[in-house]
């Protein structure tokens, strides 16, 4: 948990700085997007090679491929919907 939030952190700092003049929802959504991509491309390369193993990389690629594809709309509707609602509320409170 620790270390997603600290991706969250790194990644919201990247995104702030690369488009400064774009609006916060924007960025956000932007945020939320790229999170849910490297999440489900780190869950899937566990899984992957808990369960298939690095002896065949052609078997590997396949079934990290698929273990992506299948999670990422779950990661990425809850990547948004945390993006857009939870994070703005958390980076206020700590700010006060």
């Amino acid at each position: 948990m620790p270390i997603g939030f600290l991706l969250m952190g790194l990644v919201t700092k990247f995104v702030n700085h690369k488009l400064p003049n774009t609006k916060a929802y924007k960025r956000n959504l932007i945020t939320g997007v790229l999170m849910a991509c490297i999440m489900e491309s780190m869950l899937a390369f566990s899984t992957a090679s808990k369960t298939i193993g690095f002896a065949n990389q052609t078997a590997f690629l396949n079934g990290w491929l698929e273990g992506f594809l299948v999670a990422l709309p779950v990661g990425l509707t809850l990547m948004v919907i945390v993006s857009m609602t939870i994070k703005p509320k958390i980076e206020e409170f700590l700010k006060s």
